[in-house]
């Protein structure tokens, strides 16, 4: 693992400068740590092999800072990350490490690379569609250990159906198994997915949701064990709204434990981060409702002021406790407003489908969505693959011009997988519709509010009292007809979340 981790002295930098900059598309960000003294920097394309060297002290400290961000947001903004001098690099990041009086110093930027201006033109290129599943094979083939079995999460969407038709051209029937999540009500995806699977040749497994699942008392408590040994091992916290799940997983399919996770996220930042039409409309409240948004962060979280309350940049995908409520529940809180302000005026001339893929998908599809998969790995001691984040893929579909990607006036998005997955498999999105990879959370909740209370209570960051309280209040108000119930169903779990990850993580805990 240490083999895995760069050390810098700041005696071997004098007179000279280092860029360190990540690749293209986020497949692999780079984490690196500096000491107190300022003497040390350490880096890693692995967060588990820079948080596991031996020169770097544990148990590490959380940054206050970090945890506001998490609990109002649901993530961490780069370069920092939840722990003190731990920071990370990700889409269109650099920092530029030099030494002044013999001190380390790092300017860190930020410039994103996928601005939509930027693609060629529509006589320059025309979209190579067998080039296109050519690379995203040999994106996935290349990064596989054929020592270990290979899994690729499947959902009824085009980005990983798009990767299975790749495989499938590529004769990897027999060497790839789906896992598909069957969801309650509507939204479920697995028979779908289970169609196409079958149609290309693959085996194909559907999971299960805990709540479907665990139903003895002996099989909740070997589920929370799982919850608990995840929450122990993952190097950074989990706030995607499906993440109960992943701790299921490996009890329902063993296998998944030290195998081969293709997934298909990654490649919004550069094919098309479009939003729904409703987000498209909303994110222009927040000009309007901008002189009332720093006294809407001092009502109650899930009230119509949380809405009120989002500048630009947050009507993306971010959310979670206002700042009042926040600052109850961890007194040492900060406001996250100021931060998502700068970040929003700093862009405001942008044409929003490119603000969005800056905001959307190279700080929240990385921090939140693509971390969830990374952590489950990490804690399995699997191999993730990103296809669409392999650079040689993100630098040719970058190139395509918009006709071939999306549709402005009526905000569809990644035209040309519509088409292949259409033509190729008679796979219709547009008749499918944007489903989305979900679960019953208030039902996996219910199952769990014993384990949840006590968890949220005992977590010696909170002002236990203040924490306690919050989370009846959200319970109340996530089994009732309020307005605001799904919100506060989403808050009651990121406050559990949050804590499982205070109370058990191995990195921040000493021996």
């Amino acid at each position: 693992m240490e083999r895995d981790v760069t050390h810098l002295k700041a005696q071997d930098l004098t007179g000279s400068a280092l860029e360190l900059t990540p690749d293209l598309a986020g497949e692999f960000p780079i984490f690196f740590y500096l000491d107190e003294k300022k003497t040390d920097l350490y880096y890693s394309k692995s967060t588990k092999a820079l948080l596991e060297s031996p020169s770097i002290g544990k148990p590490l400290s959380v940054s206050p800072e970090s945890l506001s961000f998490l609990l109002q947001s649901g993530l961490v903004p780069p370069p920092n990350t939840i722990y003190k001098n731990i920071y990370t690099l990700g889409i269109g990041d650099k920092v530029i490490i030099k030494v002044k009086n013999g001190k380390i110093e790092i300017d860190y930027s930020h410039q994103f690379p996928f601005m939509n201006a930027n693609r060629l033109s529509e006589n320059e290129i025309i979209p190579d569609e067998n080039l296109i599943l050519e690379l995203l094979a040999n994106a996935a083939i290349s990064r596989v250990d054929t020592s270990q079995p290979t899994f690729l999460f499947q959902s009824a969407g085009k980005d990983s159906n798009t990767i299975l038709l790749a495989l499938a051209e590529a004769g990897w029937q027999d060497k790839v198994v789906c896992v598909c999540q069957k969801s309650s009500g509507k939204n479920d995806e697995s028979e779908i997915s289970k169609t196409v699977a079958k149609k290309l040749g693959f085996q194909h497994i559907v999971l299960k949701q805990p709540d479907m699942l665990f139903k003895q008392p002996a099989q909740i408590t070997q589920y929370i064990d799982s919850i608990i040994e995840h929450f122990v091992n993952t190097p950074l916290p989990w706030t995607d709204e499906v993440t109960l799940a992943f701790p299921s997983y490996p009890l329902q399919v063993p296998s998944l434990m030290r195998a081969n996770i293709v997934d298909g996220s990654g490649g919004d930042v550069f094919l098309s981060c479009i939003p729904s039409i409703s987000e498209y409309r909303k994110q222009w409240l927040a000009n309007l409702t901008w002189p009332v948004a720093r006294l809407a962060d001092h009502m109650g979280s899930t009230s119509v002021f949380s809405s009120i309350r989002k500048t630009r940049a947050e009507w993306c995908g971010l959310g979670g406790f206002l700042y009042a409520d926040t600052k109850e529940i961890y007194p040492l809180a900060i406001p996250v407003l100021p931060y998502w302000s700068r970040q929003s005026k700093a862009r405001r001339s942008w044409d929003y489908l490119d603000f969005r893929s800056d905001i959307r998908a190279s700080i929240i599809d990385i921090c939140i969505f693509n971390q969830k998969i990374r952590n489950a790995a990490d804690v399995w001691g699997s191999n993730i693959i990103f296809p669409w984040s392999n650079p040689e893929v993100a630098t040719y579909c970058f190139k395509l011009p918009e006709k071939y990607l999306f549709d402005r006036r009526t905000l569809k998005n990644k035209l040309i997988l519509r088409k292949m997955l259409n033509e190729k498999i008679g796979l219709n999105s547009d008749v499918i519709g944007k489903r989305g990879y979900g679960i019953d959370t208030l039902a996996i909740l219910e199952l769990l509010m014993e384990h949840v209370f006590k968890e949220i209570k005992t977590c010696s960051f909170w002002n236990r009292n203040a924490a306690s309280d919050q989370a009846n209040i959200l319970r109340r108000i996530a089994y009732s007809n309020a307005k605001y119930y799904d919100l506060a169903r989403k808050l009651l779990q990121r406050l559990y979340l949050l804590s499982l990850w205070l109370n058990y993580n191995r990195y921040i805990k000493a021996d």
